[in-house]
């Protein structure tokens, strides 16, 4: 498999890029509010993203799907500690939706609700690049010396 490095130069000190990256309060700072995180050695943070692209002339039908499917998420769901959606600016028929669940039984919860199956009814047909791309990530932090 392919392995795919990015790397950038932070000008700032190691211990404030430490916080920023490896602390819930740092991640917090940066990336979302609900961003859970055990900042301890072995610790993790965890997130995913779902990103798709669809047909220029299906951007609005999705837009109006997004803006009825986030909302049910934050009153109905507490056990999703984030879920937002958002809209590439110099391509508006890509979007990426970023979430965070409590525990599996909530990932499992929001996946199997009524919901998401109008979501999913909604975007579907609209798609322009193959099916959604589902990605899981695990943030796992590293001690300070």
């Amino acid at each position: 498999m392919a392995e795919i490095r990015h790397q950038i130069a932070i000008e700032a000190p190691p211990e404030k890029v430490y916080a920023a990256l490896a602390t819930q309060a740092g991640l917090r700072s940066w990336w979302t509010a609900d961003t859970v995180a055990d900042h301890k050695t072995g610790g993790k943070a965890e997130f995913g993203f779902a990103q798709y692209r669809v047909k220029p002339s299906g951007v609005d039908k999705v837009k109006r799907a997004i803006a009825e499917f986030v909302p049910y998420v934050r009153a109905n769901e507490p056990g999703t500690k984030l879920y937002q959606a958002w809209q590439q600016k110099d391509d508006p028929t890509r979007f990426v939706h970023f979430f965070i669940f409590e525990d599996e039984a909530a990932h499992a919860a929001h996946a199997g609700s009524e919901a998401v199956k109008r979501f999913e009814a909604a975007y579907r047909p609209e798609l322009s690049e193959g099916d959604v791309v589902f990605t899981d990530y695990q943030l796992v932090a590293a001690n300070r010396r």
